[in-house]
């Protein structure tokens, strides 16, 4: 029930999606606190909020040491992987499945806890400035936080409920649930894409000056162009995520005698998460490149996300493809196992920035650094 709860709590958000979302609630300040009067008290509130955790010691430090363990998984891995091709026999790859096998160990106690982390960052709060561009800036903001909020809620979730399920051989109950959970949120998503794609015209207007040469000014330009590149960029991520989605209905059908595999239903699953990582970054990207609003802790943080849920993944093909004797699934077994190491290290990137740029969620306003207007 887990994984369908997932789904269910990933419809309940983003149907609100175009919704403002919540404003965050403060902490009150102690009993101790100079706070005699209404001036003195208000004055209090606004230099001192209190936070229930040390985001240096509990965060920062947390995500570098993170960031640190997976370099030096993927240290050992590289060369645990060039050993393994150089031994291995043409058709027996199976000596992969045993030099990947730590890494899907430990992505399973590292990935979850990195993405629960996000809640913490400034990338939860809310950007003030963001008003000023219009309900259209606002819209997509409040979009970006609920898609934010399921992934950093739920994505490590499902990671979980997958290395669980994978002990339990033969269970399909894992697969049932995805499948039902996965027609219902892509019949919700394909209302989201309508309203995505209708909004795609309000670019019109840049391109239409772009094309037309009316822009001559060179900076302008670029920024004119970037901004309706990663709007269309941000849209076919979404896209894309319904694509996911259907595709993990279909891989997860256990009435399907012929077609199931529960490594491709588990695939899948992960490819849901990993699509919505990726619409938080093109959204992330678009929020500087059309508002000048710098957004870069979301994007470090589902970037790191989006690679760990896909190196993960690549462990999943391997245990499966590593030990087949046909061609395809020995090719297939070979690309993962430097997909693997791959992805580890660009996740690893991506986490080292976000200890670097990202401010705590108990800020009173989202950290911005100075940017020219579009």
């Amino acid at each position: 029930m887990a994984f369908r709860l997932c789904f269910f709590v990933f419809l309940n958000f983003l149907t609100f999606s175009w919704a403002a979302p919540e404003a965050p609630v403060e902490e009150s300040l102690s009993a101790d606190d100079d706070c005699s009067d209404a001036e003195t008290c208000a004055l209090n509130a606004l230099q001192l909020r209190r936070c229930p955790f040390d985001f240096d010691h509990d965060v920062k430090d947390t995500i570098k040491t993170m960031a640190k363990e997976i370099d030096a998984l993927n240290n050992k891995l590289v060369v645990l992987v060039a050993k393994a091709m150089r031994t291995a026999s043409k058709d027996d790859f199976s000596h992969l499945v045993n030099a990947t096998a730590d890494a899907a160990v430990v992505l399973e106690g590292v990935a979850p806890r990195y993405m629960t982390l996000t809640n913490k960052t400034s990338a939860v709060l809310q950007d003030a400035g963001i008003d000023v561009y219009g309900g259209k800036a606002a819209e997509e903001q409040a979009s970006l936080l609920r898609m934010q909020k399921f992934m950093s809620d739920h994505a490590g979730e499902v990671l979980t409920n997958i290395a669980a399920a994978r002990t339990s051989k033969g269970d399909t109950g894992f697969a049932t649930e995805v499948n039902t959970a996965a027609q219902e949120a892509g019949q919700w998503l394909q209302g989201v894409l309508k309203v995505a794609w209708s909004t795609a015209t309000d670019q019109l207007p840049r391109i239409n000056k772009l094309v037309e040469g009316n822009i001559t000014n060179p900076s302008e330009m670029v920024t004119q162009a970037a901004c309706a590149a990663d709007t269309a960029t941000s849209i076919a991520a979404q896209t894309s995520l319904y694509a996911e989605i259907v595709q993990a209905g279909t891989d997860c059908d256990v009435s399907n005698k012929t077609l199931f595999n529960i490594e491709d239903c588990e695939s899948s699953a992960l490819s849901v998460q990993t699509g919505v990582s990726k619409v938080i970054m093109k959204g992330a990207r678009m929020m500087n490149t059309c508002y000048g609003r710098d957004w870069s802790c979301a994007e470090s943080m589902a970037a790191a996300t989006r690679d760990l849920l896909q190196a993960y993944t690549a462990t999943i093909v391997l245990k499966d493809s590593c030990q087949s004797s046909d061609p395809i699934a020995l090719a297939v077994c070979e690309s993962e196992a430097f997909t693997l190491c791959s992805k580890l290290g660009v996740a690893a990137g991506y986490m080292h920035k976000s200890g670097e740029v990202c401010g705590s969620s108990c800020a009173l306003a989202k950290p911005q650094k100075p940017a020219p207007m579009p």
